[in-house]
């Protein structure tokens, strides 16, 4: 009898809601141009994107999707020497020296949380924890 309660226990365990589901840790997958225009379904949620990485060498690098023309996100972090890739991703950007990679297709895989300010401004930021796939075209 003992052995059938430990059967049926591991059975409710393994097949009970939400044991094969993701870990509400795990990042959503999705546009960065979905995430930008559906902003309240992704508050707060680590997400998966990706992007093409635009930068001017010195101050400003942004995420952007050409399915969204003329819609971007800040590319920010508040510990760059620990996001996994972002070394990576700074020597593809430039690897020909600064102001050069304003020509270059840089396109990576972000994953992060976007913040948007409050009004007036709703400056769209990017807090990138992990830089993946990075191709340089």
């Amino acid at each position: 009898m003992n052995i059938n309660l430990a059967v049926l226990a591991l059975v409710t365990i393994l097949f009970a809601p939400g044991s094969c589901a993701a870990k509400s840790d795990d990042p959503v997958a999705t546009s960065l141009c979905d995430l930008i225009k559906n902003y309240q379904s992704f508050d707060g949620k680590i997400v998966k994107v990706r992007a093409r990485v635009r930068s001017d060498g010195l101050e400003h690098t942004d995420l952007i999707d050409k399915s969204c023309p003329g819609v971007s996100a800040s590319l920010e972090s508040t510990h760059w020497d620990t996001v996994p890739g972002a070394d990576i991703l700074n020597d593809a950007l430039m690897s020909d020296g600064p102001h050069t990679s304003q020509n270059r297709l840089v396109f990576a895989t972000f994953v992060g949380v976007l913040k948007i300010d409050p009004l007036p401004y709703q400056m769209r930021k990017f807090y990138v924890d992990k830089i993946i796939d990075i191709v340089v075209q």
